[in-house]
C-alpha cells in the first residue's frame, strides 16, 4: 500500500472490466468488482493517464475511501463480509444494527485479529 496526498493506494485483481475512475466494492480473495447501486464501495479504480479501464484478472489500483485496520472477531467472518459492531468491543457477521466495516479477510472463531476496512 502507498500514500499519496492523504489518498491510501493499494492494488487488487479486478473481477471484471472496470472503467478507471469507476466506484469498486470488495469481494474477497483480494479481489474487486464494479460497485452497483446498492453497494458500498471501497473507493475508486485509480485514473492512469492513457488507461481507461483495467482488464478482467488483472491488477487494478484502488484509492480507498477509508485506512484499513484491525478488529477483534466475536465468531466466523467471510472474507468480504460486512460485520456489525459486537459486544466487548468485537465484530460480527451478523447480528443488529448497520455494518460498520468490511472484512478484509476471514475470522475462522471468536478472537481472531481481523483487517477490515471501517464504513
Amino acid at each position: 500500500m502507498n500514500q499519496t496526498n492523504g489518498s491510501i493506494l493499494t492494488s487488487f485483481v479486478a473481477d471484471e472490466t472496470i472503467p478507471a475512475g469507476a466506484r469498486v466494492k470488495y469481494i474477497g480473495a483480494c479481489r474487486v468488482a464494479l460497485a452497483g447501486l446498492a453497494d458500498v464501495e471501497i473507493g475508486n479504480a485509480i485514473l492512469d493517464t492513457g488507461k481507461s479501464s483495467y482488464a478482467a484478472g488483472g491488477a487494478v489500483g484502488v484509492i480507498l475511501k477509508h485506512p484499513l485496520q484491525y478488529a477483534i472477531a466475536g465468531g466466523v467472518i467471510a472474507d468480504g463480509a460486512a460485520v456489525k459492531r459486537a459486544a466487548a468491543g468485537k465484530v460480527l457477521a451478523d447480528g443488529e444494527g448497520a455494518a460498520c466495516a468490511i472484512a478484509f479477510e476471514a475470522a475462522a472463531a471468536d478472537g481472531d485479529v481481523i483487517v477490515v476496512m471501517p464504513l
